[in-house]
């Protein structure tokens, strides 16, 4: 999972201009755990992707490549 979530994720943030302090914001999280799952050092639990999902209104499916 973490390459692909990594790469999805990573896209996604690239095609809609996202930086990674927006996004640790947004799921309320500091922007070195955000650079981690970037680089697939680490995963977010669910509560974090549930979070994710919902507010950039995406499909868990999707960004978990399932």
């Amino acid at each position: 999972m973490n390459s692909l979530f990594s790469d999805r994720l990573q896209d996604y943030m690239v095609n809609n201009n996202i930086s990674e302090v927006k996004l640790a914001d947004i799921v309320c999280v500091k922007q070195p755990t955000i650079s981690r799952w970037l680089n697939g050092q680490s995963v977010p639990n669910i509560n974090h992707v549930t979070l994710l999902c919902k507010e950039l209104n995406i499909d868990a499916n999707w960004l978990l490549g399932l």
